[in-house]
């Protein structure tokens, strides 16, 4: 099976290090995938995904420059000239493109896969984007959430006729990488910390998305 996966970038986000852990896998059981990206500004995982086997396209800058037409028009071409059975698009503003890539070339598609991330978005408080966001993930053979509460806030959103397309797919993680683990000392963590103070940990960020 041949995938690719299309992000924004490869900074340090959630979905950049999911990428990150997740590709090389895919390729070690013996399917294909690579990854197309908009722009390497800060791509703290580009060196580590190719050093692993992974191949990462940048969309040229020239192209990259000329907005949202050329990007949709580039990555057209490139699903279009690679034979791939499934495009998993990830973020705003790919989940967009690709949507409307699939209605300009219809059966030619690939299999269209999109990952939900967050329970509130900046499009959702908007009442006009409802029709538009309706149509759009209209087009996708299948949408996964990260959580049911994604899931959730998702599907009340867009009251879909076709509801069996969405499911839950919690991310994975590396286990091996938590086995092998050693704890810290808490005084390595926080030098002056004293025996009765509490240390909190977070996994993501402090923000209304992820609530």
């Amino acid at each position: 099976m041949k995938i690719l996966f299309v992000n924004n970038g490869l900074a340090g986000g959630g979905v950049e290090k999911l990428l990150n852990d997740m590709l090389p896998l895919i390729n070690e059981s013996g399917n294909y995938c690579e990854l197309l990206i908009l722009f390497d500004d800060d791509a703290k995982y580009l060196e580590s995904l190719r050093n692993n086997g992974v191949k990462v396209q940048i969309v040229p800058k020239k192209i990259y420059k000329k907005g949202h037409f050329q990007r949709i028009l580039y990555i057209m071409n490139y699903i279009k000239n690679n034979d791939f059975d499934i495009v998993h698009a990830n973020e705003f503003p790919l989940i967009y493109y690709c949507s409307i890539i699939k209605m300009i070339l219809g059966k030619k598609m690939p299999k269209l896969v999109m990952t939900e991330h967050n329970t509130d978005n900046r499009r959702r408080h908007i009442k006009l984007s409802r029709p538009l966001e309706k149509l759009i993930y209209r087009n996708y053979d299948k949408v996964t959430s990260i959580s049911d509460k994604v899931q959730e806030v998702l599907l009340d959103w867009l009251q879909p006729n076709d509801r069996d397309k969405y499911v839950v797919v919690y991310n994975g993680i590396v286990a091996e990488n938590f086995r092998n683990s050693k704890p810290y000392e808490r005084s390595d963590l926080v030098p002056e910390i004293s025996g009765k103070d509490k240390l909190l940990c977070v996994i993501g960020s402090l923000t209304e998305q992820k609530k």
